[in-house]
């Protein structure tokens, strides 16, 4: 019995070790991946103080496009300007060490092929006669932002209609589609040279490129200016730098000091102190880039996930939901609580659950269309350049948690347009749907013309009314058949479009009837 007692204690002191064995393993485990861990969230540049550094570097040596098409050198010690080539080049970019630069040159109308630059021996020298590029890999140069990463292996490009892409040069292929691929701002977040030694400030620009609006009727649309600010990169403040009528063509953050430049109206400003901005008119040109005495591998923030370079909106929400931010560029939206670092991406409700929601952000508007005190989001965006119309007008709501959620979308229509107006005078406005079914171009010989369809807009829907407004199609009705009258005349121009007015003409005058 004894034995039996001794053999079952023996048992659980066993036990009980490799009990504790494994909680001290698992322990050092633990401990060692929050360690690592720790060791990756760390900023991996030294979080120096920046108002230590007021006096800006002796000298600083930075590359630009001049307006002669060539590459400069400017001294900002001396201020002397060198002009360093003598082709039609672009995307001076500086190498690792400094010693040097990529550059682009156009060698026809469409063909572009990459040289280097050494700065000791003022030689050019022709990197491949195989790597060429067209057009359509580098699509308007004169105001696409391209720079070559600092070892030369990528190429970057950034605009409105393209976003954010690279080409990797050891990958080109023959289509030249294949060679862009789109990326985030956070892949390329330390090759741009857009953001401070420590990590805590980056340059970034908004870019409004059209005019042209297709909403109407509301006052809240977020104005249409260029602008440039130094961001500090947990965006708890935002400094407006300077403003334009047309976009900025490139900017740098210096890693030598507190400086940065950047090109507005074909001239280049220098600011020689982030602690007293004022900038400073150098030199003539576009595109450019301060060398660097020494690389720094910043960290990218979790906002870089959406590309804000070159964005269309950056922007606080108003109350109650001034905690987040509202981003937007050409192709997407996004909300981001700084705070809690929180990016909020919108992705369609569809299988692809895409973030692309069309080609070129044209309108964005803040307003409480509900009369709720919360703010609405309504935006457009178009297909090309010459569209008859919007591609997709949305409106969003936004959530207790800052997230955009689409209440409704009106999309693949032809000379699509919303009109906010109160069609029976009761205080309450009407959402006119304005389009034309797709059939073709053609339709555009309708001139102002469109079928309209009236909604009323609900807290969570918006629910379509044309029934509840006779007088509205009796009026419409009539637009309808005194064009057609014209069209009759003729048929050879107007053809189908003739059945298109004659079913308005139909369809507007029952609804009229009741």
């Amino acid at each position: 019995m004894e034995r039996k007692k001794r053999k079952i204690l023996r048992k659980i002191l066993g036990w009980f070790v490799l009990l504790c064995l494994v909680a001290a393993v698992g322990s050092i485990l633990f401990f060692s991946v929050r360690w690592v861990l720790l060791l990756i969230q760390t900023p991996s540049v030294l979080q120096e103080d920046e108002t230590k550094y007021i006096s800006p570097p002796s000298d600083e040596e930075i590359l630009f496009r001049g307006t002669d098409g060539s590459i400069h050198l400017f001294h900002t010690g001396t201020k002397q300007d060198l002009r360093l080539t003598e082709g039609a080049d672009y995307a001076p970019s500086w190498d690792t060490e400094g010693e040097g630069f990529y550059f682009l040159r156009k060698i026809d109308a469409d063909t572009f092929t990459v040289y280097y630059y050494s700065l000791s021996d003022q030689i050019e020298k022709l990197l491949s006669t195989q790597e060429i590029y067209t057009a359509y890999d580098l699509p308007d140069p004169d105001n696409t932002w391209i720079r070559f990463s600092p070892n030369g292996n990528k190429i970057i490009l950034s605009s409105m209609e393209l976003g954010l892409q690279m080409i990797d040069r050891k990958k080109t292929g023959a289509d030249s589609f294949l060679k862009r691929k789109s990326v985030t701002l956070s892949k390329v977040w330390s090759e741009l040279g857009i953001v401070s030694r420590n990590d805590r400030f980056c340059l970034l620009s908004v870019h409004r490129k059209k005019n042209t609006s297709y909403i109407q009727g509301l006052t809240s649309k977020i104005p249409l200016v260029n602008q440039l600010y130094m961001v500090r990169t947990d965006f708890s403040k935002t400094d407006l730098i300077d403003q334009s009528d047309t976009p900025f063509h490139g900017y740098s953050f210096s890693l030598n000091g507190y400086t940065f430049a950047y090109s507005k109206n074909q001239q280049i400003f220098y600011v020689d102190s982030i602690q007293s901005i004022q900038p400073g008119i150098i030199a003539s040109g576009t595109f450019p880039t301060i060398k660097p005495t020494q690389r720094y591998a910043n960290k990218a923030p979790r906002w870089a996930d959406f590309n804000l370079i070159n964005a269309a909106v950056i922007q606080r929400l108003p109350a109650p939901f001034d905690e987040y931010w509202l981003f937007a560029n050409g192709q997407s939206l996004a909300t981001y609580r700084a705070d809690k670092q929180l990016l909020s991406l919108y992705k369609d409700r569809t299988k692809s659950h895409t973030t692309v929601l069309g080609y070129q952000l044209v309108d964005c508007f803040l307003e409480d269309i509900n009369q709720d005190n919360k703010p609405d989001l309504l935006c457009s965006w178009q297909s090309h350049e010459k569209a008859l119309g919007a591609e997709r007008l949305s409106q969003f709501s936004i959530t207790r948690q800052g997230i955009l959620k689409e209440i409704f979308r009106s999309e693949k229509k032809l000379r699509n347009s919303w009109k906010w107006e109160d069609l029976n005078q009761d205080g309450s406005q009407e959402v006119l749907n304005l389009y034309v079914d797709w059939e073709g171009e053609e339709d555009s010989m309708l001139e102002n013309l469109t079928w309209i369809d009236v909604y009323q807009v609900k807290a969570d829907r918006w629910v379509l009314s044309n029934q509840i407004f006779p007088s509205f199609y009796n009026q419409q009705a009539e637009k309808y058949r005194t064009f057609l009258t014209n069209a009759i005349k003729n048929p050879s121009l107007y053809g189908k479009l003739i059945t298109t007015l004659e079913d308005w003409i139909m369809e507007s005058e029952e609804i009229a009837k009741q």
